[in-house]
């Protein structure tokens, strides 16, 4: 569903399943492929340019792990910065 919970991060902040999109693989089957969001105090920072179709993991408390999906197969890992929302590639520690 659009706007879930989908896991607690340090200092009350949550992430949030958001706005998404229908992808398809080459087979022609399809998924929904979310953007991330986090909400801290009521402020909501979109993870610019990240879809997927997993939860992240959280790997400190600075840092989630995403995996990017295009057309319904995952792709690169991501390190995203829980201050800034920004996603670098490569995966975290």
């Amino acid at each position: 569903a659009t706007d879930s919970v989908i896991l607690a991060l340090p200092e009350g902040a949550t992430l949030v399943a958001g706005f998404g999109r229908i992808a398809r693989t080459a087979a022609g089957d399809s998924c929904i492929e979310r953007g991330l969001v986090i909400r801290r105090e009521g402020l909501d920072r979109s993870i610019p340019l990240l879809y997927t179709a997993e939860t992240p993991v959280l790997v400190n408390d600075t840092t989630l792990r995403a995996v990017l999906y295009r057309n319904c197969v995952p792709a690169d890992t991501y390190r995203i910065n829980l201050r800034t929302g920004f996603p670098e590639p490569g995966k975290a520690p």
